[in-house]
């Protein structure tokens, strides 16, 4: 275990088979040139053909594109942990290692403005319990109110991300607090209609795990995690990323047909020096954009369903 007094912020690169958009992501990384970097990437499946040959091309593409001086740590796993298992070990791994960091999947194009943020709030909210993460992502208008360069916000949002061993040690893979954290907790934190369906998939994952099904997202514990410890997401004042792997192409969530959903979000560039908000609390208005947003995607998800119910 490194101690960790970096003047860049580390980075975990998550990877697996799709050489072309990982090496897109891998750009604005490079841009940045993290003193410390961490590659991971699943073991290809083996009944899918062609794909541990992908595996290895994608691999050995972002190694190549490592054109700067700094420290590389690989985790390059030879069997196929699935998302939920890949993503969280390799993050288990990452925090072995550093203090806090940026984690990073292959489809994300991540601002170096990002990397810049996080130098200046990871430490200043390294000992704060309540701030659990900082995303790249803001759904708030370019015009919007926010005074301060960045709020804080109780959704989970991970295209592109920070978070700190400290917060990381929280996280609940097998939902053990699920039964004591019920559904009037989660209203109180989302609200009614929100509450009630992330009521429902966190109910559903529960399920699935107390009967050892294997459930594929690490995503939902994570967010899980950080409501049943009332814990904050900070959120920059300019959306900082965009997902380019929408497309369905190879991806693990879209479909070849699919719309991308967030064509609208573009990077923007974030404004120097960093305003701190006054008060580290949920930031009600950023927190109806984000529920705006969240019920947008589920209308796209729904009207997709009945689509191919009635078609």
């Amino acid at each position: 275990m490194s101690n960790q007094t970096p003047h860049k912020t580390p980075i975990l690169f998550l990877i697996f088979d799709r050489k072309d958009v990982t090496a897109e992501a891998f750009k604005a990384i490079r841009e940045y040139q993290p003193e410390r970097l961490f590659i991971a990437a699943d073991g290809p499946r083996p009944h899918k053909e062609g794909e541990a040959g992908r595996c290895e091309q994608t691999r050995k593409a972002v190694l190549d594109m490592i054109d700067w001086e700094c420290e590389v740590n690989t985790l390059f796993r030879t069997e196929n942990l699935g998302c939920a298992g890949a993503v969280s070990s390799a993050i288990d791994w990452f925090f072995k290692n550093v203090e806090w960091g940026a984690i990073i999947e292959d489809d994300v194009i991540v601002s170096p403005d990002f990397y810049r943020m996080c130098e200046e709030v990871m430490p200043l909210y390294a000992n704060d319990d309540r701030v659990m993460m900082v995303t790249a992502q803001c759904y708030a208008p370019k015009e919007s109110y926010i005074a301060d360069e960045y709020t804080f916000s109780n959704s989970v949002l991970i295209w592109g991300w920070a978070t700190w061993r400290r917060a990381w040690a929280r996280m609940d893979m097998s939902m053990s607090k699920w039964p004591s954290t019920g559904i009037s907790d989660v209203i109180k934190a989302y609200g009614l209609f929100e509450g009630l369906m992330r009521t429902y998939y966190w109910s559903s994952d529960h399920r699935h795990i107390a009967n050892g099904d294997r459930v594929n997202s690490w995503y939902t514990r994570w967010a899980f995690s950080i409501m049943s410890n009332r814990g904050l997401c900070l959120v920059p004042r300019t959306n900082l990323s965009k997902n380019i792997g929408c497309s369905g192409v190879g991806g693990a969530h879209y479909e070849s047909s699919d719309i991308d959903p967030y064509a609208h979000l573009q990077i923007e560039p974030m404004k120097w020096p960093l305003k701190a908000p006054a008060k580290v609390a949920v930031d009600r208005q950023m927190q109806k954009f984000e529920r705006k947003d969240f019920f947008r995607i589920r209308m796209i998800g729904l009207r997709k369903k009945l689509k191919k119910l009635f078609s």
